[in-house]
């Protein structure tokens, strides 16, 4: 399980959100997890890693714990730990994603933060003036970074052209409703006709793109 954390909490506050929200996921069916919090600069995120075996209360050794389970009517002890079988269709995803903006939206209320994250799609949403963004990991970024250029990247770079043209056009859109009704008013203004770079402008490189890929995607 990888998620973003918010950027406007305190570190410490940062890593107790992250295991709680880790615990919510496993304490349940008592399921282990590993947890590494990475506070990279501008973009802290962290790492789960949740072994579904689940403890029925039966002493295995480390060998029989990870063998296949005992068939039904078997005695459970001769056979490995039983699996949760979590994420096995789309809506525990979309469960889990819920859960984690409840509790992250909860943190930033709680230390007066304004801002709020929101699991749904853009679709789901009702956004409709851009489109979802890829993430550009610091591999990629690295890449970029030395001139390498890459799919993941160009497609990127095409989003974010995208949007800008979308934003363009509304602003454009704005300042038109704007003069209407001043007389001998014309079509136009700052900014209006100005050029936006296309998907082949300037090949593969991203608004703000780091090594890191933070903030690769407006």
């Amino acid at each position: 399980v990888e998620f973003a954390l918010p950027h406007e909490l305190p570190a410490a506050e940062r890593h107790r959100l992250a295991h709680e929200f880790m615990s919510s996921i496993c304490d349940a069916q008592g399921l282990p997890y590993l947890l590494t919090v990475h506070e990279k600069e501008g973009n802290p995120h962290a790492h789960g890693l949740i072994s579904e075996r689940m403890h029925d209360g039966y002493d295995r050794t480390p060998e029989t714990w990870f063998r296949r389970a005992a068939n039904q009517g078997k005695e459970p002890g001769t056979g490995g730990a039983r699996k949760a079988r979590l994420g096995q269709d789309g809506s525990w995803l979309q469960s889990t994603r819920a859960t984690w903006a409840a509790m992250c939206n909860n943190a930033l209320e709680l230390h007066g933060v304004a801002a709020r994250i929101d699991h749904r799609s853009f679709a789901d949403q009702g956004i409709t003036d851009r489109l979802p963004g890829i993430h550009i990991g610091p591999h990629i970024g690295e890449m970029e970074a030395r001139g390498i250029r890459t799919e993941r990247a160009e497609m990127a770079f095409q989003i974010a052209a995208a949007n800008e043209r979308m934003a363009q056009e509304l602003r454009h859109g704005h300042d038109l409703g704007s003069d209407q009704g001043r007389e001998g008013s014309r079509p136009g203004g700052p900014g209006a006709g100005a050029p936006v770079p296309g998907p082949g402008a300037d090949r593969g490189r991203l608004p703000g793109l780091d090594a890191e890929g933070v903030g690769a995607v407006p």
